[in-house]
């Protein structure tokens, strides 16, 4: 069983894209824990709706190849996520693969640690939210260091929104999720 976590982001329609998306990766593993959610601008494109970016804890068994290809696009796929030249156009949602336990992967298909986590004040502030003892061996840095570099940066909590999802996720499914 791996602990992993897996960024997940939407611009359109988000409240409705990440609940749809929770629920179908809910029947595939356990969800341990979410972190509070976060509007976030999106990248390089002012005239986008804003993103609603957060984290999720899982434990699975899939290898992460699977997980990728075969767990997190399938659901992108279901919730019409369209993959194109742009990779910051607007998503219906966006699932990643951020941490695989203690893992290093870098190649055409993989990069974990995902190396936004050191340019991207919600993903690291999420991840140190879940797991504060993170530590990542080949950047020699723990998710708090990373996070002191991100001190002058405002975050926007969605902290109605992040609580309807761990009551209707997390809360009443902590004895019962499921483990694959």
């Amino acid at each position: 069983m791996a602990l992993t976590y897996i960024g997940m982001g939407s611009n359109i329609d988000p409240s409705s894209n990440i609940i749809k998306a929770l629920t179908l990766l809910s029947e595939k593993m356990a969800i341990r824990g979410i972190s509070t959610f976060y509007e976030t601008l999106p990248l390089g494109r002012n005239k986008d709706p804003f993103y609603y970016n957060g984290v999720l804890k899982i434990e699975t068994v899939y290898s992460p190849d699977y997980l990728k290809f075969n767990i997190l696009r399938n659901i992108e796929s279901a919730l019409r996520r369209r993959r194109g030249i742009d990779k910051f156009a607007p998503r219906t949602i966006d699932l990643d693969i951020l941490v695989y336990g203690d893992l290093s992967i870098h190649n055409r298909s993989l990069d974990i640690p995902d190396p936004d986590i050191k340019t991207r004040p919600f993903l690291s502030a999420a991840l140190s939210e879940l797991d504060c003892d993170l530590y990542f061996p080949e950047w020699g840095l723990t998710i708090n260091e990373i996070n002191r570099g991100f001190e002058d940066i405002k975050l926007k909590a969605l902290t109605e929104f992040t609580e309807i999802l761990r009551e209707d996720f997390l809360y009443g499914h902590q004895e019962g999720g499921k483990t694959r």
